[in-house]
């Protein structure tokens, strides 16, 4: 499964794995947000979630690792073996990036999630 987030005002998307999303939401503190993102995002959830995120770049490692149990079907549950104390380290490396492109979008406005197949 596969999410769509785009800044409404600048019309600027990112495709994330349910899996980034899932890690992204739990470094953020977000975990009503976890497993079932909302379609809209507002302007001042936003803006606390890239607070949140920005606060969590100097923590990320130098290199990507997930020191989960592989979760094969990206289904990213405790029953799959995900573990939500793994998101630092998922975010390491070349997939800081990830972290660093969603707040970009988180600070240019309102954010549209759409769920693709």
């Amino acid at each position: 499964m596969e999410y769509q987030i785009t800044a409404l005002n600048s019309g600027e998307t990112m495709k994330m794995p349910r899996k980034d999303w899932v890690m992204l939401m739990t470094l953020a503190g977000q975990n009503s947000y976890r497993f079932q993102p909302p379609e809209l995002i507002s302007r001042t959830k936003e803006l606390e979630i890239a607070e949140a995120l920005k606060k969590a770049l100097p923590d990320l490692p130098e290199e990507h690792h997930d020191m989960a149990a592989p979760d094969p079907l990206e289904t990213a549950t405790p029953e799959s073996g995900w573990d939500p104390k793994n998101a630092l380290g998922h975010f390491g490396g070349e997939h800081r990036a990830v972290v660093e492109k969603f707040i970009e979008l988180c600070e240019q406005g309102d954010l549209e999630v759409l769920r693709l197949a």
